[in-house]
């Protein structure tokens, strides 16, 4: 068994822009505008946003999946964050692809 990582599906020069998408998705999620700090709900290194080391490849999206006391507080639970591959699809490598088309 191999392990796909995140740069195996955006290349690594890619991956600051594929973060900034997935931020303005888990500022939505969470119902918050685009310059409300990230200091005070959630435990995110100096209030900045990051991705989840832990995720999926859906039909639809690339889903990100923060662990209970990851980004928040127990009381906060699970995050579950999609970012839809429209959103994204020109950030996606060749090898990405053919990992995201086995799905469907």
């Amino acid at each position: 068994d191999q392990k796909i990582t995140l740069v195996d599906i955006v290349d690594e020069k890619n991956q600051k822009e594929l973060t900034k998408i997935a931020e303005k998705y888990f500022r939505k999620l969470e119902k918050l505008s685009m310059t409300e700090s990230l200091n005070d709900k959630y435990f995110f290194e100096s209030g900045n946003f990051t991705l989840a080391n832990n995720f999926a490849l859906t039909k639809e999206s690339l889903l990100f999946y923060y662990n209970v006391y990851e980004i928040k507080p127990y009381s906060g639970g699970n995050t579950t964050l999609e970012v839809p591959y429209k959103d994204i699809k020109h950030l996606i490598s060749n090898k990405g692809l053919t990992y995201i088309n086995s799905i469907n």
